[in-house]
């Protein structure tokens, strides 16, 4: 834990900043019907919001998995189970969306849909709503 917790939440406002870029980026990408890009971008939204919690409480972790990352935010938030089904949803997009070896046959254009999109949207903006609403009012 750091012992700077304004530095903290600086540092977590920059990281739940980049998160909204992240989800910017999505939605740009499902308006384009690029929906393995947009399912990585609205997972890395995810991604990037829980980690800003974790930089809130001094914490500076190398994880990408979104189960992973709750389970180190339950000490501090234990309302973030709520999110479990949102991670979950989420944690599939994190590999095969980018790369063509994580899928039996041809690209990840061939798997994910509009749907999956649609998805990853809602679980996104789920987890990045829980992350604004502690940070802008722990």
């Amino acid at each position: 834990m750091s012992a700077e917790p304004d530095a903290n939440l600086r540092e977590a406002q920059r990281w739940l900043e980049q998160a909204a870029e992240h989800f910017a980026a999505a939605q740009w990408a499902a308006r384009g019907k690029h929906w393995p890009s947009a399912c990585f971008q609205f997972q890395q939204a995810a991604e990037l919001a829980l980690k800003a919690l974790l930089l809130r409480q001094g914490e500076r972790v190398r994880v990408h998995g979104l189960l992973h990352l709750l389970e180190l935010l339950r000490p501090y938030y234990p309302e973030v189970s709520r999110l479990d089904q949102a991670a979950r949803n989420l944690d599939r997009f994190y590999i095969p969306t980018r790369y063509p070896d994580a899928l039996p046959t041809g690209t990840s254009a061939d798997y994910f849909r509009e749907q999956d999109s649609v998805e990853a949207q809602t679980a996104g903006g789920e987890v990045l709503s829980f992350a604004r609403q502690q940070l802008l009012h722990p």
